[in-house]
């Protein structure tokens, strides 16, 4: 039995390289990310906002996150 998963995944794996000649591996150097700035609990959006704020609507009852165009 150990020696039909054998075969099955071997086969598995050359049908893949195979297949598929050109994939490879791609190294990950640099990560970008925004950490929200949180403006408060305020009953409407803050005033010429920047990407990354948040608050929370009081008069909504929901937070947002502004993207850079919109909350």
């Amino acid at each position: 039995m150990n020696k039909i998963k054998f075969v099955i995944m071997l086969g598995l794996f050359l049908f893949a390289a195979a297949v598929f000649p050109s994939c490879k591996k791609e190294e990950i150097t640099q990560v970008e990310y925004l950490v929200p700035l949180w403006k408060g609990s305020l009953a409407s959006a803050p005033q010429n906002p920047e990407a990354g704020w948040a608050y929370y609507d009081t008069v909504k009852k929901q937070s947002f996150i502004f993207d850079g165009k919109t909350w």
